[in-house]
Order: structure tokens, then sequence, then C-alpha cells
């Protein structure tokens, strides 16, 4: 018996509870109204006194309350570019019978906190609700937003209490785009497609061209199944370029730029040939991304450009 008594213990939400700048205030006035009634012998002080030290321990029972039950996750963080908030959506729930208010959620690792929190003033019983804070701009690289603090101070302010919430979640900071004024390579489509080999692992958007007999000695990857279900012949579709050109963005050819300057390039590229909805690939050192188009693409090489650690560092 003890030992499941311990295990439940242990199995709680650990809840914890201080006083704060207020609330050492009130207690204050409290104990210099306790100690002018025992002078003076005052029984109405005693009485006010005491009354007021009753709301002051059903305040912390009351904020310890509104906390309990309620749990927070993390559902989305939007990736961000150097510099710039990453805003990171979160979900409240409620597993009580009790409606909860004036919630606030903030990153647990303070250099991450920005100004203003995650706030919820009503969260109604057994119930769900969606908030979001932001995180302080951050350097390039992979990063862990790390564990949550959720807190409240209600009802009355006399009190801070808190608990922490578990995550294990990550997010991008992409390199600033940033123009150097260096001009982008260019590779024509044959050259892309003589140096991967494989037409198939292309993924680009209207650019097919029309269809061609099936060669004998092709590999069928090249086969619309499609077509064949239809005619029972072997058809293989065939592309083309709306440019005949593909911009290849490559790190070597930002090496004479400082290492992040040069990164910083490569996203300016990337932004502009997003924005133009244009081709491109992305070769760093040995990883190369194969040449695409769309914001999907460019969210790919993007998340490369954060991570990307030179060979020569």
């Amino acid at each position: 018996m003890i030992q499941k008594f311990l295990e439940k213990v242990m199995q709680r939400e650990k809840i914890y509870i201080f006083p704060n700048g207020y609330g050492f205030l009130y207690l204050a006035v409290i104990v210099v109204m306790i100690l002018v009634g025992a002078t003076y012998a005052n029984n109405l002080i005693y009485l006010l006194g005491f009354f007021l030290f009753s709301v002051f321990v059903s305040s912390m029972v009351q904020t310890h309350n509104n906390i309990k039950d309620v749990s927070v996750e993390v559902t989305h963080i939007e990736d961000a570019f150097e510099g710039e908030q990453a805003k990171v959506s979160i979900l409240f729930r409620n597993g009580s019978s009790r409606m909860k208010q004036t919630l606030r959620v903030i990153p647990r690792v303070k250099s991450l906190r920005a100004e203003v929190p995650g706030k919820l003033d009503i969260l109604s019983k057994k119930d769900i609700a969606r908030s979001y804070f932001y995180l302080t701009p951050q350097k390039r690289g992979v990063r862990k937003l790390g564990d949550l603090t959720l807190y409240t101070v209600y009802p009355m302010g006399l009190f801070y209490s808190w608990k922490y919430i578990k995550v294990d979640a990550e997010y991008f900071v992409y390199p600033k785009p940033v123009d150097a004024k260096l001009t982008a390579p260019k590779r024509t489509m044959e050259e892309i497609l003589q140096a991967s080999k494989a037409r198939e692992t292309l993924d680009f958007q209207d650019d097919f061209k029309d269809h061609r007999l099936f060669l004998q000695g092709e590999s069928e990857h090249h086969v619309d199944w499609k077509v064949y279900a239809r005619t029972k012949e072997k058809m293989v579709k065939t592309f083309e370029s709306p440019a005949g050109v593909v911009q290849s963005f490559n790190i070597r050819a930002t090496r004479a730029l400082p290492l992040e300057e040069g990164l910083s390039q490569i996203s300016h590229w990337i932004r502009l040939a997003s924005r133009q909805n244009q081709i491109f690939e992305l070769v760093l050192d040995d990883e190369v991304v194969t040449a695409s188009q769309g914001a999907g693409h460019a969210r790919i090489c993007y998340r490369k450009l954060a991570s990307f650690e030179s060979e020569a560092s």
C-alpha cells in the first residue's frame, strides 16, 4: 500500500508556488496589523489581521489549483531567418472540471524569451484552446526549444505558481538573405541530367513536354504507367526547362567570402529564385539538393543551409 501511494505521489505533476513581491508586501501589512492589535489590545484589528491572513491562504490555494491539470503541447514552430523571431504555436488542454484563467507560457531557457509570453485568459472546463508566442532571434543553425514554463498569478496576484512542461522540439534558423553582389552560377538541363544519371529524381512543375516510345534497355522508372494502363504501350515522359538553364547555387561560388556571408548570399539567391518560380539546385560540398522549384523546395534548401557545417572548419 505504501509503495503504491509513493508511486502515485511521484507520478503527480510537480507544481511550484511562491509569494511574489505583492504577496510579501501583503504579508508584511498583516504582520504589522497584528502587532498593532497586540500592542493596543484591539480585538477588531486582530480580527481584521486574521481575516486578511485567511484571504492570503485562500489565494495560495486558488493559485495552485488554477494551474493544476492544465497541460501545454507545442503544435508547430515556424522556421525563421537569422535576426527574426520564430513563432511557436501551442495548445492548452484543461483536464479538470474547473475553469482556468490567466495562464501564461514562456521558454524555460531565459535567452529564448521574448517580451510577450504565450497568453490565455480563459480556458473552460474540459476544453482546449490555442495560443502562440515568439522566441528571441537566434544565430543560424538547428535550435532546440527546450522545456516550457507554464505559470499563473491568478486570482489576486499575490502568488507565482508554475510548473515545467517537457518539450522535445527543434526549429531551423536560416542564414539572413544578404546580397553580396555575386552572380549565381548556372547549368544547362543536359549537364544536370548527365551528372545525375536519373531523370526521375528531378521534380519540376509545369515542365512536361510530351511522351515518346520506350526504348529497349532503358530503366522502367521512366515509364508513364498511367498511359500504359490505357494503351498497353510503354511511353516515357520527356521534360524541358522553361528557360533551358537551371540556377546552380554552389557554396564554392562564395569561397571568397567568410562562411556566414557566403551562406547569406546563397539564402538571397534562393529567395529571389523562389519568388520568380525559377528552377534551382543547391550544392554544399558533397551534398546536392536536386534541381526543383517552389516554396517546398526552397524550404528544404534553407534547412540545408541552416544545418550546414563546412568541411574546411
